[in-house]
């Protein structure tokens, strides 16, 4: 899932924040749920 969200952002020209996703992401208390990912991509 990391590697996917690396390539959009990436893509998306958000190279300065995927160490800042990274970190929100893994932090997030539904951590390995896809509402973690839109709650860190918000």
């Amino acid at each position: 899932m990391k590697l996917i969200l690396n390539r959009y952002l990436t893509t998306a020209n958000f190279h300065s924040l995927i160490d800042d996703f990274e970190n929100n992401y893994i932090s997030h208390p539904n951590y390995p749920s896809l509402l973690a990912v839109t709650d860190t991509l918000t």
